[in-house]
Formats: structure tokens, C-alpha cells, sequence
């Protein structure tokens, strides 16, 4: 699994981390970070994408994977789940290996403003890269994402925002209980089942970024910080736009935008 890679990652990104700040441009010639593999870093490796092409697209592999997935599932329910976050990266090749067995594959990619997911990661210790970072990776993921989309069967995908899952979650459950031919909730609620959903949908924050616009105003507060966000803005605007409605710009508070890009401090 690439989210979670193995020991020697850690030594690999120390020297990344380490010629990044010491040897810039040797790092930048070596490419280090397309090679590291991690939460911030899997999309950029070539061979974390894998298709219907792939050598690994057969019967064996298909057999093998679902027998090692089948120690987490509970092979009685009709709907068996599996998330991880790189399998964005091999949505093709799951969709032909269970197509190997007989099965069907189906997607739920869930988005997240750029910003957003990389104040998340940082604030929960899940990333140390900067800014700047996260948000080319979380393009890199969006960009291959939206590559590989017309190559997956009609009907066998949904995109969420997840402001619109926080908002509504019981509405955006049923939609997908609807496609997944899932009991409806309303059928299960009558039955006395389903009560994990309704406690889940009441638990979820309707606002879940408000916390991070806090956090970013108070960051752009940092004239060096302000400067990160401008070329953030500068390099990364019209990419977002390509790949998703989410406006990097619609993140600087206060709204009247100097002219090169850069808040205004609060």
C-alpha cells in the first residue's frame, strides 16, 4: 500500500528533506521526490500508476489480491469495500481485475479543496511538505485522476466534494446506497438497521474547513508565508480550475486581493 510505505522511505525522504534545504539544485537534478512514495509524494511516481494494460492485468493477480483483501471483509455482504488513498492511482487496473472475476468495480472519489487537504494534512501531523507541496500534489493526484476517467465504465464512478457530504450526509448516502442497489435507509431505519449511518451523519461537522480558514488567515498574517501563497496562486490557479470548481483564490481573507496575487494582512 502506498499511503503506508515501508521503512526505508524514511531514510529516503531525510535525504530528500536534506538536500532540499541544503542542495537545492542537485536535489531538483535527481528528482528525489518523484521516487519517494508517500502520503505527499505517490502521484508524482510513474509506477504508482497502473492501468488496464499492466502486466499485472490477469486472472492470477485478480484471484490474489481478492484473497488477500477477504481477511478484512465480511465476504457475506454484497458491497466489500477497500480505501486507500493510492488506489486513485490504479482505479483502471482494479476495475479490469475485477472484471477478471466475474465482479464489478466501483468508485467513490472524494475531493477536497486543495487548501483544505493540505491544512488537514499538516495540522494532523500527516505531512511535513509546505504548502506549496501538497497542493502540486494534490493536483498530480487530480490530473491523473481526470486522465483516467474516460477509460473507467459508464456508471461506475461518483465524485463528492466533501463540503456537499458535510452538509447533506444523509442525501449523499442515499444517492449512493441508490446506485450500489443497497437497501435504502429509509427501509433499513424501519427494520431497526442502518443506525450506524444516522449516528455517523449526525457526528459530521457541516463546516469541517472553518477551523482552516482560522488557521490560514493567522498563517497569512506571515509575510513569508504570503509570499508562498502568491506563487501558489501564481503557478497553480488555472490548474485547479482544469481539474475541479475549487478556486484557490476564494482562500484569501480578507477578499480585496492585492494586484500580484498576495493578501493583504488581516
Amino acid at each position: 500500500r502506498r499511503d503506508h510505505p515501508p521503512w526505508p522511505y524514511y531514510w529516503k525522504k531525510l535525504l530528500y528533506l536534506l538536500l532540499k534545504t541544503f542542495a537545492p539544485a542537485l536535489e531538483q537534478s535527481l528528482s528525489l521526490r518523484q521516487h519517494l512514495g508517500g502520503l505527499a509524494e505517490y502521484a508524482f511516481m510513474k509506477s504508482s500508476h497502473l492501468t488496464e494494460t499492466h502486466a499485472l492485468a490477469s486472472t492470477e493477480t485478480a484471484a490474489n489480491l481478492f484473497r488477500q483483501w477477504a481477511t478484512i471483509w465480511d465476504l457475506r455482504k454484497k458491497v466489500l469495500v477497500e480505501k486507500s488513498p493510492s488506489n486513485v492511482r490504479i482505479s483502471r487496473l482494479l476495475n479490469t481485475l475485477w472484471t477478471r472475476l466475474d465482479g464489478t468495480a466501483r468508485f467513490v472519489f472524494v475531493s477536497r479543496h486543495p487548501i483544505m487537504q493540505a491544512m488537514a494534512l499538516q495540522e494532523g501531523g500527516f505531512a511535513t511538505e509546505s504548502m506549496y507541496d501538497l497542493i502540486e500534489h494534490w493536483l498530480a493526484i487530480e490530473e491523473s485522476l481526470a486522465a483516467d476517467l474516460p477509460f473507467l465504465p459508464e456508471n461506475s464512478f461518483r465524485i463528492l466534494q466533501l463540503d456537499d457530504v458535510a452538509k447533506n450526509p444523509l442525501l449523499v448516502m442515499q444517492d449512493l446506497f441508490s446506485w450500489l442497489e443497497i437497501t435504502p435507509l429509509q427501509e433499513l431505519k424501519r427494520s431497526g438497521r442502518g443506525a450506524a449511518v444516522y449516528t455517523w451523519a449526525t457526528s459530521v461537522s457541516s463546516a469541517p474547513d472553518d477551523k482552516y480558514k482560522v488557521l490560514y488567515k493567522q498563517k497569512l498574517e506571515d509575510p513569508t508565508f504570503a509570499k508562498q501563497h502568491a506563487r501558489i496562486l501564481l503557478d497553480f490557479s488555472a490548474r485547479v480550475r482544469a481539474v475541479s470548481t475549487y478556486e484557490l483564490a476564494s482562500w484569501c481573507l480578507p477578499a480585496d486581493m492585492r494586484a500580484d496575487g498576495s493578501c493583504p494582512p488581516a
